[in-house]
């Protein structure tokens, strides 16, 4: 099972874009990104770690802090706006930054829940 959880991390790491993010075939970059960055640190990694999930977890959370909108505080990309959207993103980062606090994470993830 371990095996194969690491190969299913592999594949979810290789699929990452260049600029950070996941998109898989959906406009919905923002969801997929959450999603992906919920699975690569649900197997314990973090963005300081050694690995390809730990090196894909630190581009995807820099893009990921790339979309939080100024003052209001709410992740949004052009196509996916909704609180939704918002709510995986903030989910994803407060899960990450509860394991391995990132620079700017911590309060990108008070600002998210303004």
């Amino acid at each position: 099972t371990e095996k194969a959880v690491a190969r299913g991390l592999a594949w979810l790491a290789r699929l990452q874009t260049p600029n950070g993010s996941w998109e898989h075939g959906t406009p919905r970059t923002l969801d997929a990104s959450a999603w992906a960055l919920l699975a690569l640190g649900g197997d314990g990694a973090g963005p300081f770690d050694e690995g390809e999930a730990a090196q894909a977890i630190a581009r995807g959370l820099t893009w990921l802090l790339a979309q939080q909108r100024g003052a209001s505080g709410r992740f949004a990309t052009p196509l996916c706006r909704d609180v939704r959207s918002h709510a995986l993103a903030l989910w994803a980062a407060a899960e990450l930054d509860a394991r391995q606090p990132l620079p700017g994470l911590d309060a990108a993830v008070v600002r998210g829940q303004a």
